[in-house]
């Protein structure tokens, strides 16, 4: 994946929220998916590209998920536009741009 591609996109994402990106860095990739750091002006958000093409997303299951857990004092971050409801996907895959929530993930196994 092209940084320049996704500079292209986070920007049309940013304009379409009325706001300009500012920077954008590349933080992470994982078996389901690679994350961006897009900043504006304004915000922080965390662009999420999703490379396993069979992985379920259910946006409704996880707005209720991050509820939940929210709700229990977790920090988790909140959706801000995904593929499925702005109806486009970047470069035949499908995303989700969250606000940014610093930290790192616990050890898992």
């Amino acid at each position: 994946m092209q940084a320049q591609e996704v500079r292209k996109f986070a920007t049309a994402l940013l304009s379409h929220l009325g706001e300009k990106l500012n920077n954008i860095d590349y933080l992470t990739s994982g078996a389901t998916c690679s994350v961006w750091k897009v900043q504006s002006i304004r915000r922080t958000y965390a662009l999420r590209i999703i490379e396993a093409n069979k992985r379920v997303l259910d946006s409704e299951l996880d707005t209720f998920v991050r509820a939940e857990i929210a709700s229990a004092g977790g920090r988790v971050v909140q959706p801000i536009l995904n593929s499925h409801e702005y109806k486009t996907l970047f470069d035949g895959k499908r995303w989700s741009l969250d606000t940014f929530v610093n930290g790192t993930h616990p050890k898992r196994g």
